[in-house]
């Protein structure tokens, strides 16, 4: 499957998670959540896969957390939902 916020590869027993935002410091937004969930139950799914690690593209930051831009436009409703 195709990813437009994490690289995913599989090598060696090993499925290899990249958060791939290096420009926002790997700032998870809910596409990235979303798509980390697919890749996870891709690895879970696949037999040939023993070990899941995860890591950030670029040099500054492993993840900031959530995306503050993201998360700005969201009512008070909205983030019981996303919290969740």
């Amino acid at each position: 499957m195709a990813y437009e916020t994490i690289l995913y590869d599989v090598q060696d027993a090993a499925a290899h998670i990249t958060l791939n935002r290096p420009k926002k410091l790997n700032a998870m937004n809910a596409l990235c959540i979303a798509e980390m969930r697919s890749a996870l139950a891709e690895a879970c799914g696949d037999d040939a896969v023993r070990v899941v690690v995860i890591k950030g593209a670029g040099e500054r930051a492993f993840t900031a957390g959530a995306d503050i831009g993201e998360l700005a436009e969201k009512s008070p409703q909205d983030m019981l939902g996303y919290n969740r």
